[in-house]
C-alpha cells in the first residue's frame, strides 16, 4: 500500500514538473527585443509580438549619426554610437557597468556570443567617414526620412572585430569578402552571424571563426541597419530605417520570408536574445509556475493524508 502511494506521489510530482515546464517553455518563446531610438535619445525594449515599448532608458551618451549599435545575450547588454567606446550597460535601468575604447571610429554594428563581442567596420579598415557613417547628415537626408541618398558612395566592403567583451582586447579579424554596411547579430544554435548591406538589402549568414559567407538571402526592403537574432524564437529580426515602410520585419533566417512585422521607427539598431541564455519568464509568467507547483503539491500532500486517515 505504502509502495502505491509513493509512485502515485512521484507521478504527480512528475506532472507538476512537466506543467511548469511547460509554462517556461511558453514564457521563453517570448524572446526579448531591444532597439535604440536615435530621435528620443534612448533604448527600448519592445513586446518582439507587437512592437510595443516594454521599458525606456536614456543612452550613456548622445546618439545620432544613423550607426548605433546593439548587442544582447547571457543577460548582458552592449551599445556604442558611431566609434565610440563600447558600454556594457543595465538592461533593466540602462545604467553603465562597463566601458572601453572600440577597436575603430567607424563601428556600426555589434553582436554578442555570451564570450565574444563582434563589431562591425563598415569602413573595411579604410579610413573613417568624417563625421558618422558617409558624414550621415549629408549623405543619408535624416530630415527627408532617414534613406539612403542616391549620392551616398558605398564602401568597397566591410569587416567584422571580434574583441573580449570585458576589456575590449583583440581577438581576431573577420573578413567575408562581401559588403557589410548595417547591422550585425550573432545566432545561437546557428553558431553563425548575420550582417546586412543596407545598399543592397543582402542578408548574410557569417561563420564567426574563419568569416566564411554561408548562406545569403534578400530583405524585404533596403535599409536594413538594425539586425537582432532571437534564439527562443528561432527568427532574425529586421530594423528598416525608411525606405520601405518603417518597419521592423520578423523574417526566416534561412530564407528571408517575412513571419510578422512591428510598426516601429525608425531602426538604426537591434538587439534580441542571440544566444537564449537570457530568456527569463516575466513576474507573471514566474508567479503562475509557483502558483501551478504549489497547487500540485498541495494535491499531493492533501491525497496522501486522505489515504493516510482511512487507513
Amino acid at each position: 500500500m505504502g509502495g502505491n502511494l509513493l509512485m502515485r506521489n512521484v507521478w504527480s510530482l512528475c506532472i507538476v514538473f512537466c506543467i511548469s515546464l511547460a509554462f517556461i517553455g511558453q514564457a521563453s518563446a517570448a524572446g526579448r527585443l531591444f532597439h535604440t531610438n536615435e530621435d528620443s535619445g534612448t533604448i527600448e525594449e519592445l513586446n518582439p509580438d507587437t512592437g510595443v515599448v516594454i521599458s525606456s532608458h536614456p543612452t550613456p551618451i548622445p546618439i545620432g549619426g544613423g550607426c548605433s549599435g546593439l548587442a544582447f545575450a547571457s543577460g548582458r547588454l552592449f551599445f556604442q554610437n558611431c566609434g565610440s567606446s563600447i558600454y556594457e550597460l543595465s538592461p533593466a535601468t540602462g545604467g553603465v557597468i562597463n566601458s572601453f575604447p572600440g577597436p575603430s571610429p567607424s563601428i556600426d554594428g555589434l553582436g554578442f556570443s555570451g564570450t565574444e563581442l563582434y563589431l562591425l567596420d563598415y569602413s573595411g579598415g579604410g579610413a573613417p567617414a568624417a563625421a558618422g557613417r558617409l558624414n550621415q547628415a549629408a549623405a543619408y537626408g535624416v530630415a527627408a526620412g532617414n534613406n539612403i541618398s542616391p549620392n551616398a558612395v558605398k564602401p568597397a566592403g566591410g569587416l567584422i572585430y571580434v574583441i573580449n567583451p570585458n576589456t575590449g582586447a583583440h581577438i581576431r579579424v573577420l573578413t567575408p569578402g562581401v559588403s557589410i554596411y548595417g547591422g550585425l547579430t550573432f545566432a545561437g544554435g546557428r553558431n553563425s552571424l548575420f550582417a546586412s548591406d543596407a545598399f543592397t538589402g543582402m542578408i548574410y549568414e557569417i561563420n564567426p571563426l574563419t568569416g566564411v559567407v554561408k548562406n545569403s538571402f534578400a530583405a524585404p526592403v533596403s535599409d536594413i541597419f538594425g539586425l537582432g537574432y532571437s534564439y527562443s524564437r528561432k527568427t532574425l529580426f529586421l530594423g528598416d530605417v525608411g525606405g520601405g515602410g518603417k518597419t521592423i520585419y520578423e523574417v526566416n533566417p534561412d530564407t528571408g520570408a517575412v513571419i510578422n512585422t512591428l510598426p516601429v521607427v525608425p531602426n538604426w539598431s537591434l538587439a534580441a536574445d542571440e544566444n537564449g541564455s537570457a530568456v527569463v519568464p516575466t513576474m507573471n509568467e514566474w508567479g503562475m509556475i509557483l502558483f501551478t507547483a504549489l497547487a500540485g503539491l498541495g494535491s499531493v500532500f492533501y491525497l496522501r493524508r486522505k489515504r493516510t486517515a482511512k487507513g
